[in-house]
């Protein structure tokens, strides 16, 4: 009695393999789609204003104002606001503020204090900021504040 022939799909090794391919093929052009969608997203640049308060008596406090510019509301992100500098007190050197919705104009700033020790107008504290955001692109900013107002506006 003579063997029949099997078809092709009827060969578990083939279709397995077959949608193995399938889905590794779907995946990367799912991947390529998301970043491609990413990367047309609007960029979050972050604005930040600031003064340098110092009081009577104790150290200065660095008060800072931030907002952001985007072409609509921000939603579903966070604003984190960091620096390695030894003049910013320890628990002042990292600070989230976090959203649902974000507007962008100066009515929604976001204000941050930061403490300052042993404060040197010489000496440059640099911050570290980023805004994410559902619908944007991060971008990551890195100002630098000396003496009594930021460094690029002393440069000019």
């Amino acid at each position: 009695m003579p063997e029949k022939e099997k078809y092709w799909y009827q060969d578990g090794g083939v279709v397995l393999l077959i949608v193995f391919l399938g889905s590794m093929l779907f995946i990367w052009i799912w991947n390529a789609w998301k970043e491609y969608e990413f990367s047309q997203r609007p960029m979050i640049l972050p604005v930040p204003s600031g003064r340098l308060v110092q009081p009577l008596f104790g150290n200065p406090v660095l008060h800072m104002d931030v907002r952001h510019q985007f072409p609509g509301t921000l939603q579903n992100g966070q604003l984190t606001i960091s620096t390695d500098s030894s003049m910013v007190v320890e628990g002042d050197q990292f600070q989230v503020h976090s959203f649902e919705t974000w507007k962008p104009n100066r009515d929604n700033e976001v204000q941050f204090q930061f403490r300052l020790q042993n404060f040197d107008p010489a000496e440059e504290i640099p911050l570290k900021m980023r805004i994410d955001a559902k619908n944007g692109r991060a971008f990551d900013y890195t100002p630098t504040w000396l003496g009594r107002d930021w460094k690029a506006n002393q440069e000019k």
